[in-house]
Protein backbone atom coordinates (compact mmCIF):
# COMPACT_ATOMS: atom_id res chain seq x y z
CA UNK A 1 0.00 0.00 0.00
CA UNK A 2 2.74 2.57 0.83
CA UNK A 3 4.47 1.78 -1.86
CA UNK A 4 1.83 2.36 -4.22
CA UNK A 5 1.25 5.92 -3.01
CA UNK A 6 5.05 6.85 -3.26
CA UNK A 7 4.97 5.33 -7.14
CA UNK A 8 1.96 7.68 -7.44
CA UNK A 9 3.18 11.26 -6.11
CA UNK A 10 6.56 9.90 -7.82
CA UNK A 11 4.80 9.94 -11.25
CA UNK A 12 2.62 13.27 -10.39
CA UNK A 13 5.87 15.14 -9.80
CA UNK A 14 7.60 13.70 -12.84
CA UNK A 15 4.54 15.03 -14.55
CA UNK A 16 4.90 18.32 -12.95
CA UNK A 17 8.60 18.70 -14.15
CA UNK A 18 7.47 17.42 -17.99
CA UNK A 19 4.24 19.65 -18.20
CA UNK A 20 4.99 22.52 -15.94
CA UNK A 21 1.04 24.70 -15.25
CA UNK A 22 0.87 27.69 -17.76
CA UNK A 23 0.68 30.76 -16.50
CA UNK A 24 -0.77 33.79 -17.56
CA UNK A 25 1.15 36.91 -18.12
CA UNK A 26 -0.74 39.18 -16.25
CA UNK A 27 -0.34 37.05 -12.90
CA UNK A 28 3.81 38.20 -12.95
CA UNK A 29 3.00 41.37 -12.65
CA UNK A 30 3.42 41.97 -9.00
CA UNK A 31 3.26 45.59 -9.40
CA UNK A 32 0.58 47.32 -6.52
CA UNK A 33 -2.25 47.99 -8.45
CA UNK A 34 -2.82 51.28 -10.04
CA UNK A 35 1.09 52.02 -11.18
CA UNK A 36 1.63 50.34 -14.25
CA UNK A 37 5.40 50.75 -14.97
CA UNK A 38 6.47 48.56 -17.43
CA UNK A 39 8.84 45.54 -15.82
CA UNK A 40 12.20 46.84 -17.88
CA UNK A 41 12.52 49.95 -15.98
CA UNK A 42 15.74 50.32 -15.06
CA UNK A 43 16.70 49.30 -11.59
CA UNK A 44 19.12 51.22 -9.53
CA UNK A 45 22.89 51.19 -10.42
CA UNK A 46 25.57 49.22 -8.96
CA UNK A 47 26.91 50.83 -5.56
CA UNK A 48 29.84 52.67 -5.70
CA UNK A 49 33.12 51.16 -5.10
CA UNK A 50 34.95 51.18 -1.68
CA UNK A 51 37.69 53.53 -1.92
CA UNK A 52 41.11 51.72 -1.91
CA UNK A 53 44.18 51.69 0.61
CA UNK A 54 45.82 55.14 0.94
CA UNK A 55 49.22 55.28 -1.13
CA UNK A 56 51.13 55.64 1.45
CA UNK A 57 52.38 52.64 3.49
CA UNK A 58 53.22 54.62 7.04
CA UNK A 59 50.51 53.69 9.29
CA UNK A 60 52.22 54.68 12.25
CA UNK A 61 50.11 57.66 12.04
CA UNK A 62 46.85 55.55 13.58
CA UNK A 63 48.43 54.64 16.91
CA UNK A 64 51.34 56.94 17.53
CA UNK A 65 49.28 59.30 19.33
CA UNK A 66 46.23 58.78 21.26
CA UNK A 67 43.74 62.59 20.35
CA UNK A 68 41.55 61.63 23.68
CA UNK A 69 44.44 61.42 26.35
CA UNK A 70 46.16 64.51 27.62
CA UNK A 71 48.81 64.45 30.48
CA UNK A 72 47.54 65.48 34.04
CA UNK A 73 50.09 68.11 33.99
CA UNK A 74 49.09 70.04 31.03
CA UNK A 75 48.96 70.17 27.54
CA UNK A 76 51.28 67.87 24.87
CA UNK A 77 53.76 69.85 23.18
CA UNK A 78 56.18 68.33 20.68
CA UNK A 79 59.94 69.08 20.86
CA UNK A 80 61.12 71.45 18.86
CA UNK A 81 64.16 70.57 15.89
CA UNK A 82 67.13 71.53 18.54
CA UNK A 83 66.04 69.30 21.18
CA UNK A 84 67.00 65.95 21.71
CA UNK A 85 65.47 64.17 24.27
CA UNK A 86 66.12 60.42 23.29
CA UNK A 87 67.69 58.21 25.26
CA UNK A 88 70.51 56.36 23.55
CA UNK A 89 74.31 56.59 23.31
CA UNK A 90 76.21 55.16 20.63
CA UNK A 91 78.82 52.73 22.39
CA UNK A 92 80.90 51.29 19.16
CA UNK A 93 80.90 50.45 15.60
CA UNK A 94 82.00 47.27 14.07
CA UNK A 95 83.02 45.70 10.95
CA UNK A 96 81.47 42.30 9.78
CA UNK A 97 83.13 39.52 7.59
CA UNK A 98 80.55 40.43 4.85
CA UNK A 99 81.81 44.05 4.71
CA UNK A 100 78.69 45.63 6.41
CA UNK A 101 79.03 47.62 9.71
CA UNK A 102 77.32 47.09 13.26
CA UNK A 103 76.61 49.17 15.65
CA UNK A 104 76.66 48.60 19.39
CA UNK A 105 73.85 51.26 21.34
CA UNK A 106 73.05 51.37 24.87
CA UNK A 107 69.18 52.82 25.11
CA UNK A 108 67.25 53.14 28.80
CA UNK A 109 66.34 49.29 28.60
CA UNK A 110 69.28 47.41 27.15
CA UNK A 111 72.02 47.41 25.09
CA UNK A 112 72.59 45.38 21.77
CA UNK A 113 74.12 45.21 18.45
CA UNK A 114 72.10 46.32 15.63
CA UNK A 115 72.70 46.33 11.79
CA UNK A 116 71.35 49.30 9.13
CA UNK A 117 67.21 49.27 8.74
CA UNK A 118 66.95 47.22 11.58
CA UNK A 119 64.38 48.58 14.08
CA UNK A 120 64.65 48.18 17.93
CA UNK A 121 62.09 49.89 20.80
CA UNK A 122 60.90 52.70 19.16
CA UNK A 123 63.50 53.30 17.01
CA UNK A 124 64.86 52.63 13.39
CA UNK A 125 68.61 52.64 12.62
CA UNK A 126 68.93 54.28 9.31
CA UNK A 127 72.57 54.85 8.34
CA UNK A 128 76.18 54.13 10.27
CA UNK A 129 79.01 56.73 9.62
CA UNK A 130 82.32 54.67 10.63
CA UNK A 131 84.12 57.75 9.92
CA UNK A 132 82.42 60.13 11.74
CA UNK A 133 81.65 57.29 14.46
CA UNK A 134 78.21 58.52 13.86
CA UNK A 135 74.65 56.76 13.61
CA UNK A 136 71.13 58.33 12.20
CA UNK A 137 68.17 56.85 14.01
CA UNK A 138 64.66 57.30 12.90
CA UNK A 139 62.47 58.06 16.29
CA UNK A 140 59.23 57.11 16.09
CA UNK A 141 57.96 59.17 19.23
CA UNK A 142 59.37 62.66 18.10
CA UNK A 143 58.84 61.80 14.00
CA UNK A 144 62.23 62.59 12.93
CA UNK A 145 65.75 61.24 12.09
CA UNK A 146 68.24 61.95 14.93
CA UNK A 147 72.03 61.88 14.67
CA UNK A 148 74.03 60.75 17.31
CA UNK A 149 77.77 60.42 17.59
CA UNK A 150 80.21 58.47 20.28
CA UNK A 151 81.09 60.24 23.24
CA UNK A 152 84.91 60.14 23.87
Amino acid sequence: MVLAIMVSFLCFRVYQVVQPPQTNEAEKNFQPPGNELPLDVETPGVPPRTPGLPDSENWTNLWRSNPFYYPPGGSRSKPTDGEQDIDLELLNIQLMSDGSYRARIRSANRKGWYSEGEGFEAYELVSIDPDAECIVVFAEEIERPVEICKKD
